[in-house]
């Protein structure tokens, strides 16, 4: 015959010492946990950038590399050599100088611009062209906006309003 275990009439009692053990054993869990976390000792810090011929090295330049992967939809070595990011054995890497430096040659054209490209707000960037993909989109988007359009800016000779004639025609009203 089976027994079981809330058959019997058995009374357990708890020693009062126990929420005490229960404390110093979860404050000594957390303890060792926090010390396998521990980070890297200083000798392998983080080593300064190398081969930088157009981007600055500060703390913006994995910002500004996050910024490039996200706009080619492509990872970093895509454009850098695996395991070696300051070598140029990728001919893309001086593709991508060369295309920094044509967004800088466009910026002083826009007078909303702030900051040296990829710092500050931008009129033109890697998605005015890339769009998420890695080769440039050459056809332009079926719907931009830029900054003026986004502030409400009504376009030269155009009410702001919609007329009927545009509108049932599904056309610009400018």
């Amino acid at each position: 015959m089976c027994h079981w275990p809330w058959e019997y009439d058995v009374v357990m009692t708890i020693p009062k010492r126990t929420p005490i053990c229960g404390l110093v054993l979860l404050n000594l869990s957390v303890a060792c946990s926090l010390f396998a976390q521990r980070g890297p000792g200083p000798a392998a810090a983080v080593a300064p950038a190398k081969n930088l011929k157009i981007l600055a090295a500060d703390g913006d330049l994995m910002d500004a590399m996050r910024g490039f992967n996200e706009a080619l939809g492509v990872q970093c070595v895509y454009c850098h050599v695996a395991g070696d990011f300051a070598a140029d054995g990728n001919p893309r890497k001086e593709t991508a100088r060369k295309m920094i430096a044509m967004v800088r040659q466009l910026e002083p054209s826009f007078v909303s611009t702030g900051g040296v490209f990829p710092r500050g707000y931008h009129e033109v960037d890697c998605v005015t062209c890339h769009r998420g993909k890695a080769k440039p989109e050459t056809k332009s988007p079926t719907h931009f906006l830029n900054a003026r359009d986004a502030a409400g800016a009504i376009p030269p000779g155009g009410s702001g309003d919609q007329s009927e004639g545009a509108a049932g025609r599904n056309e610009s009203p400018w």
